[in-house]
């Protein structure tokens, strides 16, 4: 089955059945399908119209599903579909309209379909015959959206493009018993193209098979059949479809015509011939939901003849005796026919002119369709664009500009946690090695002294400045990857200190004071507790040139005073972009020989201030942005 034709089936109202259940869907005039075992059995008011991908029997002994058509020409439709019909010919909308084909396939008795999709761009459209009774289909858009009934064929009408007409048998197939449920129902029973009974009770009040045949034979006239009173016309086809020699052939050749409404005995499985008398309830069916014909319509074949002028017979049909009188009338009703033939001669001539008029609107429409889509696309843009530079102007009039240093000057950094029940600094002090863990919890977000929203720092918004500071990169290094790297390492006990103080980490001053009594220090980064007590303080070093002495000895002078007022203090960083020079490490060693790494104590690289008082200092690399801790050397 086409995969189109599945999707649109699921989207029907469903319910799960079995096999038994058969005879009670007959018995309901059920109309849709059934899916068993990966075989697809069509109904049309309750008769099986189509199986593929197994046979009845397939479906009568498995567990399915039923799919209720929200209309009779869905089954109808999709059963034709899976046939493999006879192409008759591919016609151009704008040479031979749509509704004169469906006037004389209607007429002609036709059973198969119309499919409207080449070179249609809002959708696939497709025109129903069962015994010359007509339904309609249309998936429209993207979404294919199925529309039915006048709707669809009026929408196809109006679309200019390339249709096929395609004759396809409808198979009428024997469902099984009641008491054959679920039991042997015979291989051939459910096969495309079986004898099938007549449908006699699928519909109330259905007119008699006599009836009907008689009104057809009475109204109706194979397509191409001349008559007295309209003149042969006929669509034109398509490529090698038109026979040579002839502007306008009908749609069906001679040997088509004949044949349309026996057809379908060879296109289906190729096993048994479809019977060419239409099932009279089925077609009943088709004839109950199919759309109505044209205003003054009296039946299949019918066709009303145009009024002339004079509205009524103006010579007597009464024969004279005499012979004058007798010549008078002659004269007098060759005089009317005259009137007459040249009266049929001007309407041949205006339907002519209104046919070419009627062929340079469709084309102006076309035309105009296409400039309203460019038009309405141009519009789209213009207004997207609009909304564009409306808010860069508004954005622009409430922007303000500061340096990089007056937007460190009044930021914060705040460590805080998606959730307090997943990975935390905490649980790394406590033995929990999830890293990946932490940086999916942990999050730095920023606190500022001024609107975050409309400052611009350099040119960039002031969030792309922050994250691409080094300010802001030292303090997430320093929470979600030295504590790790210190475990790797095994220096855990050695910087004990610092790696106890990390996870009390609260927020991060940027460009931050420490209050002493006198002569407060400043730093580039000062790290606090909840209280707002200092645990670390950073100087940064960021020039291509190495960090000297200089840069060690300040930091050293600014660090030992906060620590001499706050025990809370427990690191002291200077980062460098670059390196450090010799001199740099020589005072780094210097400071720290008293304890520590270099004294032979327990703590790395510690500058002891008294014997409770000191803290650890640490001389960071910080180059193309990878921070390597070079004193204490891990």
């Amino acid at each position: 089955m086409h995969q189109r034709t599945v999707d649109q089936i699921r989207e029907w109202e469903s319910r799960p059945v079995s096999g038994a259940d058969l005879p009670d869907l007959a018995a309901a005039s059920f109309t849709g399908a059934v899916e068993a075992g990966g075989t697809w059995l069509f109904l049309l008011n309750g008769r099986a119209v189509g199986v593929y991908g197994g046979t009845v029997e397939d479906v009568a002994a498995s567990e399915g599903t039923a799919y209720a058509a929200p209309d009779p020409a869905f089954p109808l439709l999709f059963t034709m579909l899976e046939r493999d019909g006879d192409r008759r010919g591919r016609y151009y909308t704008a040479d031979t309209p749509l509704d004169e084909v469906d006037e004389t396939l209607r007429e002609g008795g036709f059973t198969g379909y119309v499919e409207l999709s080449e070179n249609v761009l809002s959708g696939d459209y497709y025109r129903l015959y069962y015994g010359g009774d007509a339904m309609s289909v249309a998936f429209v858009g993207q979404s294919e959206r199925p529309l039915v009934g006048e709707e669809a064929f009026e929408r196809a009408s109006e679309e200019v493009g390339v249709y096929t007409v395609v004759a396809a048998s409808v198979p009428v197939l024997d469902l099984p018993e009641a008491s054959d449920a679920g039991t042997d129902v015979g291989a051939d029973a459910g096969r495309d193209g079986g004898d099938a009974e007549p449908l006699t009770a699928a519909v109330p009040d259905r007119p008699e098979r006599e009836e009907r045949a008689d009104s057809r034979s009475r109204g109706r006239t194979l397509p191409g059949a001349e008559r007295a009173d309209d003149p042969p016309a006929g669509p034109t086809a398509v490529g090698s479809d038109a026979p040579e020699g002839t502007d306008r052939p009908d749609a069906l050749d001679a040997d088509d015509r004949t044949t349309a409404t026996a057809r379908g005995s060879d296109e289906g499985t190729g096993e048994d011939p479809t019977p060419t008398e239409v099932p009279d309830d089925l077609a009943s069916a088709v004839r109950r939901h199919g759309e109505g014909r044209a205003p003054g319509d009296t039946g299949p074949g019918s066709r009303e003849r145009p009024a002339v002028d004079g509205g009524e017979d103006r010579v007597s049909g009464e024969v004279p005796d005499d012979p004058e009188a007798l010549r008078s009338a002659l004269d007098e009703r060759e005089t009317e026919r005259q009137r007459l033939a040249g009266r049929v001669d001007d309407l041949l001539d205006a339907r002519a002119d209104l046919r070419e008029e009627n062929e340079a609107l469709r084309e102006e429409v076309a035309t105009l369709r296409e400039e309203v889509d460019r038009l309405e696309a141009e519009i789209d843009r213009l207004e997207a664009r609009l909304a564009e530079v409306t808010a860069d102007a508004d954005a622009a009039a409430s922007t303000v500009d500061r340096t990089p240093e007056e937007a460190l000057a009044g930021t914060n950094l705040f460590v805080r946690y998606h959730s307090r029940g997943a990975m935390t600094l905490d649980d790394v002090r406590d033995g929990y090695d999830d890293q990946d863990g932490l940086r999916a919890n942990l999050d730095l977000e920023h606190h500022t002294r001024f609107d975050a929203e409309t400052t611009r720092v350099e040119g960039r918004p002031f969030a792309e400045f922050l994250e691409g500071t080094l300010a802001y990169e030292f303090v997430q290094w320093v929470v979600l990857d030295l504590p790790f790297e210190l475990i790797d390492t095994g220096h855990v006990d050695a910087l004990e200190g610092l790696y106890d103080a990390i996870p009390d980490i609260d927020r991060a001053e940027l460009d931050g004071t420490v209050d002493l009594e006198e002569a407060s220090p400043t730093f580039d980064v000062v790290c606090r507790d909840r209280l707002g007590n200092p645990l670390l303080v950073v100087d940064f070093h960021d020039a291509r040139d190495p960090a000297g002495e200089v840069a060690v000895d300040d930091l050293l002078a600014g660090a030992e005073r906060v620590a001499e007022a706050y025990d809370t203090l427990v690191g002291a960083f200077v980062v460098a972009s670059s390196f450090f020079d010799p001199r740099a490490l020589e005072l780094a060693s210097e400071a720290t020989a008293s304890g520590g790494l270099f004294g032979g104590g327990r703590r790395a690289s510690f500058v002891r201030l008294s014997r409770k008082r000191g803290f650890h200092l640490c001389l960071v690399e910080a180059r193309e942005r990878r921070f390597h801790l070079t004193v204490p050397e891990l």
